[in-house]
This record gives structure tokens, sequence and C-alpha cells, in this order.
């Protein structure tokens, strides 16, 4: 079996370009579409779909150099566009090393009140960047129709100001 090179070895362009190198991405992506551990979402569709997202997977891993199951239990698309876990964003990020540290959380008011800023310190200028997120802006933009901002509105609040905060700060933390 020929070992997949990793894009320390070759870039994502060139594997996708050759026709060996495809051939044994397509064949992990297809292995892995075959799997009860690869998202149902990922596996709607005709076998041939499956397998091509599978593919579509392993290209996303290789270019974020990330494990492809790992890649795979935490993307769903959304209009042809990939979207990310928050918490899968946010490890990236604490992982990444553009913070000094780790993302943070500060909480105020509670109920219709309730707002959460995440922050974090830039480590190449020490400048501290947030991004907060309320639940008028969680009405405002319909988050509220999922039943946990009701439950836990300040994990819910966490989660997207953290995904704001790393979309603004750092987008090339999840491009790869």
């Amino acid at each position: 079996m020929t070992d997949l090179p990793t894009t320390a070895t070759r870039s994502v362009p060139s594997m996708l370009m050759d026709p060996q190198g495809f051939d044994q991405m397509y064949r992990v992506g297809k292995m892995l579409a075959s799997s009860v551990l690869f998202p149902e979402h990922l596996r709607k569709g005709s076998p041939e779909q499956a397998a091509a997202n599978g593919a579509l997977v392993m290209n996303m891993a290789m270019r974020l150099n990330e494990d492809p199951l790992t890649v795979a239990q935490n993307i769903y698309f959304v209009g042809g566009k990939p979207g990310w876990s928050s918490s899968y964003m946010i490890s990236k990020a604490n992982q990444h090393g553009v913070f000094e540290g780790t993302i943070r959380w500060e909480v105020k008011g509670k109920g219709d009140d309730l707002s959460v800023t995440a922050y974090a310190i830039m480590k190449d200028t020490g400048e501290r960047v947030q991004a907060t997120c309320d639940m008028e802006m969680a009405r405002a933009e319909g988050w509220v129709k999922n039943a946990k901002y009701k439950s836990m509105p300040e994990q819910m609040l966490r989660y997207r100001s953290a995904t704001f905060l790393i979309r603004l700060y750092c987008p090339e933390v999840m491009v790869g």
C-alpha cells in the first residue's frame, strides 16, 4: 500500500492533479465513506457522492494537517460551502498559536439581557481583540429557533462569539 503524502511533502493541488495521488486520496475517501463513523450527512446520496465527499474530506484534512475522521466529524455544508463545529474552531484557534494563551469569555447580564464577549490577545501585537454576541442578536438572526438558546443560552453565545472572533482575527486557522 502506498502512503498518502502529507502536505509537508506534496501540495494539495499537486495531489489532485497527479493521477496516482488522486487515486490514493479517492480510495481512502471511499473507505471513509463506507464507515459508520463517517457522518450520515456526508454519506447521503449515491455511493459515488459519498466517496466524493470522502475524497473532499481528505483534501480538507490535508490542507489543515488534520486527521481525516476528525475533519469529517466536525464539518458540515451550507449552500456548498464548508462550515465547522464551534468547538472544533475554538480548538484549532487555541492550538494555532495566533493568540497568546487561549480564547476567553466575559459574560454579562441574564435572560434577555445576556451578552457574551469572546476575547484573546494577539501574539504578534499584544492587542486585545474581541467579538460580542447577545440575546438581542440571537433573536434578530433567528438563532433562537434552536431550542438550546432556551436551555443553555450562555453556552450558545460563547460558541457564537468565539467563532466570530476566529473569523475576524484569524480566518487562516480554518482555511488551511
